[in-house]
């Protein structure tokens, strides 16, 4: 860009002293067609340094564009946290389409939990919203968990033709004694029955299947052929 300024300034200078002679001589000299030439020079140059400006944009557009691309190239977690799955290894690819990739998945405070249970309709009318609650986890059976009520859905969810309406906990994970499950993990297909196993009743965990409100399919669980089931 530079240079096409210089380029005008001397195009600019030899037409001044052209017109400057014309203007002496009483336009005997110099030629009209030397005049012409010379604007046609000055106009000229005037294109040129025209172009080496659109240039210098174009190019800091392109500078522009690279670096959002280069501060792309690097992938950093939105926030600290402990990391819960990866989903690629060191070496992958990673193509974003329209849907963005999950790489990780994180979870930012273990300490706070939020805990999702599927209350059945007879009983989700005596539940309300910061209602203190506790519940127990397999992990550690002999142990009640404090947790709050903070969300009661309206809509219902219908399993097995069986109607829950999902309820919202908040609980205190201080001592980080119980850990997140998948996303999207649901317990609304979470049963147990309870089995006599040595003279004491175990809670064992299945998944049922299709049912006709008398006999249910078991599709999945610890259940296992001759184990004895109670049923009352």
């Amino acid at each position: 860009m530079a240079q096409s300024q210089a380029t005008v300034k001397e195009a600019q200078a030899s037409l001044g002293r052209y017109e400057e002679v014309a203007r002496l001589s009483g336009g005997k000299v110099p030629s009209k067609a030397e005049l012409d030439g010379a604007r046609a020079t000055r106009d000229r140059a005037l294109a040129d340094a025209a172009s080496s400006r659109a240039g210098v944009a174009e190019a800091q557009a392109q500078l522009s564009t690279d670096s959002i691309n280069q501060s792309k190239a690097s992938i950093r977690a939105p926030s600290d946290g402990v990391v819960l799955t990866r989903n690629v290894d060191p070496g992958n690819a990673v193509a974003a389409s329209l849907q963005a990739v999950t790489l990780f998945s994180l979870a930012e405070d273990l300490a706070q939990l939020r805990l999702q249970v599927y209350v059945d309709e007879a009983d989700v009318g005596s539940v309300q919203v910061d209602q203190p609650a506790s519940f127990t986890v397999s992990a550690h059976p002999g142990r009640k968990y404090p947790a709050k009520v903070t969300r009661v859905a309206f809509g219902s969810t219908i399993t097995d033709n069986v109607v829950t309406y999902l309820t919202q906990l908040e609980v205190d994970n201080s001592d980080l004694s119980l850990r997140p499950a998948a996303a999207g993990a649901s317990t609304a297909l979470a049963r147990q029955v309870w089995v006599l196993r040595d003279g004491a009743a175990v809670a064992v965990a299945v998944t049922p299947g299709i049912s006709d409100g008398r006999m249910t399919e078991i599709t999945g669980g610890a259940l296992q052929a001759g184990m004895e089931v109670i049923t009352d």
